[in-house]
């Protein structure tokens, strides 16, 4: 987001006169575009399905290749999970899983191969701005952020089908609620 947003800045530090605002948030909405075949399926996986399971080569999500996102919303709650004594251990199994993929993971939009191939895993830290969050949704709580950079990845990519894979109702609910696939 940083390079994105350096390439717009003048050698002064200064945004150029000529680029509206407009330009500057499209920008940074590429760097939500993930460089996947046009039609592979996306699939933002919550916290709770972590939990469950971390083995990503056992979800079968799809019979086709497709991709996993790990969103930022998800790590920040692993990390707190990890706090906790009830979820320390297995938080810090996932996360230990998640670390060891993205090892591999040379450009953030690229992800990485895993599965023999069949799924690429992609670990993400960007998050929406703020201020495109849809009325109703708060950048304070957690399933809300996992809900905005899940729009942000479908606005993106809107040639991949992209689905939110969570236990949570609220979370089926409110995607469901603003057109996004969730099961």
């Amino acid at each position: 987001l940083q390079v994105i947003h350096a390439r717009l800045l003048d050698r002064r530090g200064k945004l150029p006169e000529a680029t509206p605002q407009s330009q500057l948030q499209k920008s940074k909405s590429l760097s939500f575009r993930l460089q996947i075949p046009a039609g592979m399926g996306i699939f933002i996986v919550d916290t709770n399905v972590l939990y469950k399971n971390h083995n990503f080569c056992s979800y079968g999500l799809s019979k086709e290749p497709y991709a996993i996102v790990i969103t930022s919303p998800v790590l920040r709650e692993l990390d707190k999970l990890k706090m906790s004594k009830g979820g320390r251990d297995k938080s810090i199994a996932i996360l230990n899983t998640i670390n060891s993929f993205s090892k591999k993971i040379t450009d953030v939009r690229m992800g990485t191969a895993i599965c023999k191939e069949k799924i690429r895993l992609f670990v993400f830290v960007f998050e929406p701005e703020p201020s495109t969050y849809i009325l109703g949704f708060d950048k304070g709580i957690e399933d809300d952020r996992l809900i905005m950079t899940a729009r942000a990845f479908s606005e993106a990519n809107p040639q991949n089908p992209l689905t939110i894979v969570s236990q949570d109702s609220n979370v089926l609910l409110k995607s469901r609620a603003i057109q996004l696939k969730a099961v």
